[in-house]
């Protein structure tokens, strides 16, 4: 499942050399993923930021990421795990950081 989507309220504050923020009013945990995840079934997101200068010709900075949300039906809390490759010769393969 893929969708796109851009947040219309954003809200951003810099701190050294990064640039920090939250979309406060963007809800993606919904629909399908939501029920997905409320029956214990992981759910893979891959996201991507882009900030441009001036119009959307120019990209000044572009990041990506992907992370994969768990919900614990037991204890009723989420587990977000992003997936960090490893490169091991010619075989890549994945592992998780707890963020949580």
């Amino acid at each position: 499942m893929a969708f796109a989507m851009a947040a219309e309220v954003l809200v951003q504050h810099a701190q050294d050399s990064r640039l920090h923020f939250s979309a406060p009013t963007t809800h993606f945990l919904s629909g399908r993923p939501l029920q997905r995840l409320q029956y214990g079934a992981p759910v893979d997101f891959y996201v991507q930021v882009t900030v441009w200068s001036g119009n959307h010709t120019n990209v000044f900075r572009n990041s990506a990421a992907r992370f994969t949300i768990n919900y614990d039906v037991i204890e009723q809390r989420y587990l977000v795990s992003k997936i960090v490759p490893q490169k091991q010769g010619p075989d890549q393969t994945k592992s998780t950081r707890n963020l949580s």
